[in-house]
């Protein structure tokens, strides 16, 4: 579970929460082996209320289901919203953000559920439900009701004039002018017919403890989750521009590595991916964005230890945006960490376009307008096409089209950073990573991996150093990231 999820480090009081809820009573029954309370899982109903005695103890909601749908979960559904926010909060201006974000449920269902603990968890953000389902938009909007929460909480019955979306295109355009952060969520129907639920339950060894309520039209779409996701990530790309970040759940281990597959096909790379595993049910997300903000390697390389069944799910995973670099006192010569840190500092204010937004003695915050350093750039720059490089490198080759919009677009492009990255200093003691930890944050940039290696062996056994980080936190080019990086390193060895 999320670290930052409750019930990760304690399980239900039962008896709290049939003091507040007596109509849990009745589904509690004692163990004889230790007298303590346990409950049902697979009566739905103990279910039902089991949700709703969580919801009022632990956030002070209310919840009414219709018998013949889903019943939320509450940890697994926490899961979720706690990783949406940790994307949310990667943004350097989350906290000044306040009423300026919206949360997109795509098919909240009856419960509405996502909304309902965004509420809680974010009071100040706004939530844009949508749900096709008359009998559970009903259900929703009254859970919305019955909280008091419309002013925050919008449920919306999508009329799409294209009948195969499943974004609310025509309302994210609206809204995109008044937040400043949208993100998307969505809990997917997993399955594409009946057949395939009764199939996979008879041969699953861990199968859920409680029982599913689901109606058919929640649990299953033409396709499946893979179908839908698919649908929903080509609909992204008509406000890509608009929206942040896109997420989606994912029931079967096998859709991730679909969608990954689909999105890179789509020319996207800026992805992140988790797991959740509350109890006996594994769920997987991903998370996709058409603009160029980096998330932190905690948040989108966040799948846990690869299982005998999952024995490949390291290859899914994106790229590192942290790399890291071990300096050794002794092979150095370097007799203080101060030493060091003048010579980056020096370093970065040589590097012709970098800025320095943020400095310290170990740490940095540096933005880049143009790739200066390398010897490509220093050609273009000679015959006056730095510029026309620029646009081309973020993939607007048609912004200079004709129209003169375009063109204006162009030259906003070029009034932004193609980079923006962090670097930070630190001190290592003892032995740093393992020479294949090392490989793993350096070995994806071949450049950096070779001016590395008459170093690498000595770097790792060596006891004490200093340990420079670079996080990646802008820009749409992998290449210019690791470029920048190579280059830093160079400079302060042969400093």
């Amino acid at each position: 579970m999320h670290p930052n999820n409750p019930y990760a480090i304690r399980r239900p009081n039962f008896h709290s929460l049939a003091q507040l809820c007596p109509s849990l009573k009745s589904f509690l029954t004692t163990n004889q082996n230790d007298n303590e309370l346990s409950i049902d899982l697979k009566n739905p109903e103990a279910v039902r209320q089991l949700t709703y005695a969580l919801l009022l103890k632990d956030f002070d909601l209310k919840l009414e289901l219709p018998s013949d749908r889903l019943c939320p979960i509450v940890p697994g559904r926490l899961d979720y919203c706690l990783w949406v926010i940790d994307i949310l909060k990667s943004n350097p201006e989350f906290d000044r953000l306040g009423g300026d974000i919206l949360i997109i449920d795509i098919g909240t269902g009856s419960s509405a559920i996502y909304p309902l603990l965004f509420s809680r968890l974010l009071p100040k953000a706004k939530s844009l439900a949508t749900e096709i389902d008359s009998l559970s938009l009903n259900s929703a909007i009254n859970n919305v009701t019955l909280n008091s929460l419309s002013d925050t909480i919008t449920i919306h019955k999508p009329v799409h004039s294209n009948q195969q979306a499943i974004l609310p295109i025509e309302r994210i355009v609206a809204d995109a002018k008044r937040f400043k952060y949208i993100i998307t969520l969505c809990n997917p129907p997993f399955y594409c017919s009946q057949l395939e639920i009764e199939n996979l339950s008879s041969s699953r060894e861990d199968l859920p403890i409680g029982i599913c309520t689901g109606s058919e039209v929640e649990m299953i779409c033409e396709g499946g989750e893979e179908r839908f996701i698919e649908v929903m990530m080509k609909d992204s790309l008509t406000v890509g521009n608009q929206i942040r970040w896109f997420t989606s759940l994912c029931g079967k281990y096998t859709t991730l590595s679909f969608v990954i597959n689909l999105y890179k096909s789509l020319g996207g790379n800026n992805f992140a991916i988790s797991e959740f595993n509350p109890g006996r049910t594994k769920r997987w997300a991903i998370a996709w964005s058409w603009q160029h903000y980096r998330l932190s390697d905690n948040i989108s390389r966040a799948l846990g230890a690869p299982s005998p069944r999952l024995k490949d799910s390291k290859r899914l995973l994106p790229l590192p945006n942290l790399l890291e670099y071990f300096f050794p006192l002794a092979s150095f010569g370097l007799f203080s960490k101060k030493i060091l840190s003048d010579r980056i500092t020096k370093t970065l204010q040589e590097i012709e376009s970098c800025t320095l937004s943020e400095s310290c003695s170990d740490y940095w915050k540096i933005g880049v307008m143009e790739k200066t350093w390398s010897r490509s750039a220093r050609r273009k720059r000679k015959f006056g096409a730095a510029n026309q490089s620029q646009i081309d490198s973020i993939g607007q080759s048609n912004l200079l089209a004709g129209c003169e919009n375009q063109k204006a677009e162009a030259q906003s492009i070029l009034a932004h950073p193609i980079l923006k990255v962090k670097v930070l200093l630190k001190t290592y003691q003892a032995n740093p990573p393992t020479q294949s930890s090392q490989a793993a944050s350096a070995g994806h940039s071949q450049n950096l991996a070779a001016s590395s290696d008459n170093h690498t062996k000595h770097d790792i056994s060596c006891n004490c150093g200093l340990k420079l980080e670079i996080e990646w936190e802008y820009g749409l080019r992998r290449d210019d990231f690791e470029s920048f990086w190579n280059h830093l390193l160079k400079r302060l060895r042969n400093s």
